[in-house]
């Protein structure tokens, strides 16, 4: 249904979701009616890819000390290698985050990038030819990233330059993700629908009614708790059209901008999940 879409705009490229597979691990989150790591629900959201013409996922990971998250990463490569499906890791800036200076975040890095279970899904067959391992904001907490590409053989793509990204700070219709789109030598651009990451969690007793602490929100406020909202409008799917007007034709792989981010409401999963009829539960 996506690629027969994608193909009519003339983009071939492999779709893969970016998929964050967090829902149900027991924080605060907009909902947590089913849990990333059980077999069932990664069943179920290949199922919903495969019918949407999407070929594999690229996971969210945080190295093995998150092991919620491990698990689900483990979860969806292996569902992923028993169909055929593609696989890649984006590797986010919480692997080093809370390391105390840039020296320590360099080494938390590389421990992960040498874990054992990296390395299995890395030589994988399920895993893309081409090795490509995304690396989201660590250059931002001060990882030295050049330098822990000379010690590894994989390539590692870096926003902006390797992969595309939306970026709420230029909305529409200032087009900052349309244009790195269309930069030269762009890896694997991206599409995203819309942007909304309002909803900061209140405690309990404020705001009212809610019978539920997840549903207590602040929408003036980012669920960071960074600063205000911060919103790319859909604009009737023009947003995401302006997108595909960009994209390279040559580009082997795209990346869908989010498959189940629901906190910053780039979320695709419950669209497909109508479309197709399969709940995920």
């Amino acid at each position: 249904m996506l690629r027969r879409m994608l193909v009519a705009q003339g983009i071939r490229a492999l779709p893969l979701a970016l998929r964050m597979g967090t829902t149900g691990n027991g924080n605060i989150q907009r909902f947590n009616r089913y849990k990333s790591t059980s077999p069932t629900v990664i069943s179920t959201e290949c199922d919903i890819a495969q019918e949407m013409g999407i070929v594999g996922f690229i996971q969210v990971w945080n190295g093995p000390s998150d092991i919620f998250l491990h698990e689900s990463m483990l979860g969806m490569w292996e569902e992923c290698s028993k169909r055929k499906m593609r696989f890649a890791i984006m590797l986010d800036k919480w692997v080093a985050a809370n390391e105390a200076n840039p020296t320590t975040r360099d080494k938390a890095v590389c421990a992960a990038l040498l874990n054992v279970d990296f390395q299995k899904v890395l030589q994988s067959p399920a895993y893309i030819f081409e090795k490509y391992v995304l690396e989201f904001d660590l250059k931002l907490i001060g990882v030295d990233v050049p330098s822990i590409q000379k010690l590894f053989k994989f390539p590692i793509l870096s926003e902006g330059i390797g992969y595309s990204w939306p970026n709420a700070a230029s909305p529409w219709p200032v087009k900052t993700l349309q244009f790195t789109n269309a930069l030269p030598g762009m890896r694997i651009p991206s599409l995203c629908l819309q942007f909304n990451d309002a909803g900061f969690p209140l405690p309990d007793g404020v705001n009212g009614p809610m019978l539920t602490y997840e549903n207590k929100r602040d929408m003036n406020r980012s669920v960071w708790g960074t600063g205000a909202n911060r919103t790319i409008d859909a604009q009737g799917g023009n947003y995401f059209f302006d997108q595909i007007a960009v994209t390279p034709v040559a580009a082997k792989y795209l990346m869908l901008v989010t498959w189940d981010d629901f906190e910053e409401g780039t979320a695709l999963l419950h669209f497909f999940s109508m479309l197709t009829g399969k709940q995920v539960k």
